[in-house]
């Protein structure tokens, strides 16, 4: 298998992030808002229930399984980029600011409070705290309370 830090494109890198919290895609070139930085391609999953870190629903119990660079952008609360259906099950990444070169690509991964929670370490002043929908944000607190309140219960 390729090493995914060797994938090449004129318009962004994958490199490893400072942090250490894994890889991210950044610009090499200047990107303007509206304009469509990538196209996102994978394995298409008709499977009821599948689930994985990168998959990105598309409705109806389809998802897609991204591939590489597209796996590889990471969430932010503050992203630079959304997700974008382009027809044919095919999804893109399209800037929402001026995005100049050498920053990391972004977007809200936008998951339900239905999902496991899975803390946010985004570093932006308008993170979280979680991965999920903004608007799905009290639904998911709400859960969390209950599970506390029941742990609490049985340790009584």
């Amino acid at each position: 298998m390729r090493d995914i830090l060797s994938y090449e494109d004129e318009r962004f890198e994958i490199r490893t992030l400072k942090s250490g919290a894994g890889r991210g895609v950044f610009a090499l070139v200047q990107f303007k808002p509206g304009q469509l930085v990538m196209e996102i391609h994978g394995q298409l999953i008709d499977e009821e229930g599948y689930s994985s870190l990168y998959c990105m629903d598309l409705g109806e119990g389809r998802v897609l399984e991204p591939g590489v660079p597209g796996a590889l952008v990471n969430h932010s609360c503050d992203p630079n980029c959304q997700l974008v259906d382009l027809g044919n099950e095919t999804l893109g990444l399209e800037a929402l600011v001026n995005i100049e070169p050498g920053r990391e690509l972004t977007y809200n991964y936008g998951w339900t409070a239905d999902v496991k929670p899975q803390a946010c370490y985004c570093g932006s002043p308008r993170c979280l705290g979680y991965i999920i929908a903004p608007k799905e944000l009290p639904k998911l607190l709400k859960k969390i309370k209950k599970k506390k309140k029941k742990k609490a219960k049985k340790k009584k």
